[in-house]
């Protein structure tokens, strides 16, 4: 039984290992993808299941998109500057302890 076993988890373990390795190596002799290729994508609109748009741009331009979005989350996650106190940097709204 232990003998099963053991050859159950070396066998477990081979089959997640090998095709790992061989993807590796795939993904390593494969030529880079051309910037300028358009490439279009399905966009859902927020707030809806249904509502979905075709958009088609180059690899280059998706990737810059995808690059100004983190940024802009980030700058929200950090607050861009702004204060949860104030509506503007600097400027207090009336009737709001400053923080």
């Amino acid at each position: 039984m232990k003998c099963q076993f053991g050859t159950a988890i070396v066998l477990a373990f081979a089959a997640i290992t090998i095709p790992a390795a061989a993807s590796a190596q795939d993904s390593a002799t494969r030529p880079p993808p051309d910037p300028n290729e358009k490439v279009c994508e399905t966009v859902t609109t927020i707030g809806s299941r249904i509502a979905a748009k075709k958009v088609c741009a180059t690899r280059a331009e998706w990737a810059q998109k995808r690059k100004d979005d983190r940024n802009l989350a980030e700058d929200i996650q950090h607050g861009m500057g702004f204060n949860r106190c104030t509506d503007s940097p600097g400027g207090a709204r009336k009737g709001t302890v400053s923080c």
